[in-house]
């Protein structure tokens, strides 16, 4: 079985050619003064979705090679969709949170994204990350990295490290590093990446759509200035919604067991498909190879710069 290098080589290509192109859309959008929302449809389409198709380009796969595109029965959609939504306060609280320590630029793009029309901001936010980011990152690395032994917990791990860190601020970084940990699962429970696809959607468009409800948006205003009622109010909720997102990911689990294994998607130069490999935890590849390190250091450095700019023009 070959080593996760090339799976490393990729994301740290992928995470040079990602900051070259945001860097050239910045400028670009300070020069000729193009909306947030718009720079960053952008940054999905040629940062994300031309980079994904040079990957294939380069490394001679066809996308049904790298992703795996099961359908999902109206079960696993119904889960997925439950886990999407029980998860929601959730992520709330630990966006909160993290509003103490982080500096935060997330609130301040969606009021800005709400000036625009609703289809745009749900098509920026909700559609293309849902697609463009879940094809690298639940579909490339994922299929890269379990092809060649890695476990799916490494696998998660690894994945959801810099799918938190493309977003390129500590804020961001830990809360969609979580949830892109919980998308592996769902591709590898369900072995379709349609299943993170739709939790993708649902989660980025439910944030897209609530910044144009003014009364939701008074109200959160207010619960925000409270910590101890916003803590009491979304913990309450977490802790009512806890047992929905245990039961749904229990079932999917359920359904993977009961479920024959499928072909993976396999990178093409391994000579003959194999079927999902059974992964010793504490054995296998090395999977931290340069490429890993060299990826972790650009996408650190960059957030870090980011963090810094921003505390800066706070003050």
């Amino acid at each position: 079985m070959q080593s996760p290098a090339r799976a490393n080589k990729a994301i740290f290509f992928f995470a040079l050619y990602f900051l070259v192109v945001q860097f050239i859309l910045v400028l670009i959008a300070l020069v000729v003064g193009l909306a947030g929302i718009v720079t960053t449809g952008m940054l999905q389409i040629i940062g994300l979705f031309v980079s994904f198709l040079f990957y294939l380009l380069v490394t001679k796969q066809t996308p049904k090679q790298v992703l795996p595109w099961k359908g999902l029965s109206l079960k696993n959609i119904l889960l997925v969709v439950a886990i999407s939504l029980a998860i929601l306060p959730m992520v709330r609280i630990l966006f909160y949170l993290l509003s103490f320590v982080f500096a935060s630029i997330i609130l301040d793009f969606l009021d800005e994204a709400a000036t625009a029309p609703m289809w745009l901001s749900i098509v920026v936010i909700g559609v293309l990350p849902a697609f463009f980011e879940e094809f690298w990152f639940r579909g490339a690395l994922y299929t890269e990295y379990r092809a060649r032994g890695v476990s799916v917990l490494k696998t998660a791990l690894i994945t959801g490290l810099f799918f938190g860190l493309i977003h390129m601020n500590f804020q961001q970084a830990i809360y969609a590093g979580a949830l892109g940990v919980l998308y592996t699962y769902l591709v590898y429970y369900t072995r379709s990446i349609l299943a993170p696809i739709l939790g993708h959607f649902i989660n980025n468009s439910i944030s897209a759509i609530l910044v144009y409800i003014e009364p939701y948006q008074t109200w959160h205003g207010n619960l925000s200035q409270n910590p101890v009622l916003f803590l009491l109010g979304m913990g309450g909720l977490s802790l009512a919604m806890l047992p929905v997102l245990i039961l749904c990911l229990k079932k999917l689990k359920r359904y993977h067991a009961e479920t024959e294994p499928v072909l993976e998607p396999i990178a093409q130069e391994i000579d003959a498909p194999a079927v999902e490999p059974a992964i010793q935890p504490d054995a296998g590849p090395k999977v931290y190879t340069w490429g890993f390190w060299a990826a972790l250091a650009v996408f650190g450095l960059m957030t870090l710069l980011t963090e810094v700019t921003l505390r800066s023009a706070l003050g």
